[in-house]
């Protein structure tokens, strides 16, 4: 397992291979010739997932007429210095990529092919999370309410466990279950075990309506 700065090297040095890639208008197979190493191996290099060896990082400068001190260097090209800046702030690792299964890298790629105007974005976006407390939360919150507003509050398969539900307990969908009724749905159904008084003895939870254990059937209200 890499930590956060050998996973930034390895994003900043693939960086800058694409960019000395492209700056003498090779092909990953062009380079790959002239290189000495696979396709595949540069394309894992060029997306941060991988870093040469010594050999290997000799033969890739030696291939792109640059020095192996400037190859490694961490200093990324002016245009993208906001991405660098990105990587340093932290701010993507405080994002939960991979709750959303996005990779880290494939960020890092689609804002390296950005244009002026989005490295301008992205250069504000750090500067608000060096000034502002932006925390995990706050994301998630936001993933949410887009999430709901892009179905439309709407989703299929709840509202089909909804239909079941009601039918199978004979709930009239027009009115609002009573207290005493969905109790006794709770208790005798699926084994749960009501305290009505359970959050007495926590002081700090009264301003919660109630309490979910997980692994255990009992709901404190």
């Amino acid at each position: 397992m890499i930590n956060r700065k050998q996973q930034n090297d390895r994003i900043i040095f693939g960086l800058k291979v694409k960019v000395f890639r492209q700056q003498h208008q090779y092909s990953l197979a062009e380079l790959s010739e002239k290189a000495h190493l696979s396709i595949s191996y540069l394309n894992e290099i060029e997306k941060g997932k991988k870093f040469p060896s010594k050999e290997r990082l000799l033969a890739l400068a030696d291939a792109l007429d640059v020095s192996e001190q400037e190859l490694r260097s961490p200093v990324l090209p002016h245009k993208l210095e906001p991405l660098h800046d990105l990587l340093q702030s932290n701010f993507l690792y405080d994002l939960p990529l991979e709750l959303f299964k996005i990779e880290l890298n494939k960020v890092v790629e689609i804002i390296a092919n950005a244009p002026a105007q989005v490295n301008a974005f992205i250069a504000a976006m750090v500067e608000l999370s060096r000034n502002y407390s932006v925390h995990q939360e706050n994301f998630y919150f936001a993933a949410l309410r887009s999430y709901l507003a892009l179905h439309d509050n709407y989703f299929e398969e709840i509202e089909e466990q909804v239909t079941h539900f009601l039918e199978k307990f004979d709930v009239l969908p027009e009115k609002t279950i009573a207290t005493d009724s969905l109790t006794s749905i709770l208790v005798h159904h699926f084994g749960y075990d009501i305290l009505n008084d359970g959050l007495d003895q926590y002081p700090d939870l009264k301003s919660f309506r109630s309490v979910f254990v997980p692994k255990k059937t009992i709901a404190f209200e």
